[in-house]
Order: structure tokens, then sequence, then C-alpha cells
């Protein structure tokens, strides 16, 4: 019974699930990523099979539980403290201001391709501030959805 595989996670993205595989990987324990070809190519249908399902025998699950749970409670990841804040106000209330989409319209109208410009900008919701973030203190779009 020691080949049954159990699930230990869901992922929403195949890549998200290979960083907790690579950790387990670089421990020696043996993986298995349930339906991640189907949402590489149908990243859409991710919420319909339940994501992508790290699975691992039965014999190492405990293991692999501890492995990635010190994964989750490693210090070196961002926390919400790590955000920039508002240069005027210091509010981590932010949001990405997105400019640009009506010209990106009228050029893929009449060039036949969008030209997109990386905007970098951020609007903070407490003073209304808008600001351009440098390339490194730009936050993802997640972290701005706490």
């Amino acid at each position: 019974m020691a080949d049954r595989l159990v699930t230990l996670r869901s992922y929403t993205m195949p890549w998200q699930a290979d960083l907790a595989g690579a950790r387990l990987a670089a421990e020696g324990i043996p993986f298995f990523l349930k339906d991640a070809n189907t949402v590489s190519i149908n990243w859409l249908y991710s919420n319909a099979l339940g994501g992508v399902k790290l699975q691992v025998l039965a014999a190492d699950a405990e293991r692999a539980r501890t492995l990635l749970a010190e994964v989750a409670a490693d210090p070196s990841l961002p926390e919400e403290g790590d955000l920039p804040g508002c240069p005027r106000c210091r509010s981590r209330q932010l949001q990405k201001v997105v400019r640009g989409r009506i010209w990106a319209l009228v050029a893929w109208l009449f060039l036949g391709l969008p030209l997109l410009w990386p905007w970098r900008r951020l609007k903070c919701l407490s003073c209304g501030h808008v600001w351009s973030a440098h390339r490194g203190t730009f936050p993802d779009f997640h972290s701005l959805q706490r």
C-alpha cells in the first residue's frame, strides 16, 4: 500500500507546484504533479480541475508535509511590511495605475500590433498621490490585493 499517492497541496498554476516539488526533490522525495499538463495547455481549467495537485508516496507524506511547512514559514519571503509605502503619507493602501490602453488599442487598429508601454506607476488610495515606481520597488499585482 506504500505505492499509493497522497495529495499534499493544490496550486493554481503549474509553476507554483513546480517550486514546491523542487524543494521535495532536493530532499530526495519523489513527487508527481497531477493535472499539470492540462493546466499548462489551458490555464482556465485550473479551477475546474481543482488546481495542480502535488502528490507524493504515502510513505513520504509526513516528511513532505514538514518540508513544505518549513518553506511556508520561511522568514526570507516578503511580507506585507515589505511593500513600498506612499512617499507622502506612508500608507500601504496602493493601487497600480494602468495607462495607455487606448493608445495600445489605436496602435493595434492602425499598425496591426498593440504597442504596450510599461507604466510603472502607483496610486495611494489614502491621499491620492500618484508616483513612478522603480523596478526594484514595484510590487507584484497579488501583493497589492491584500
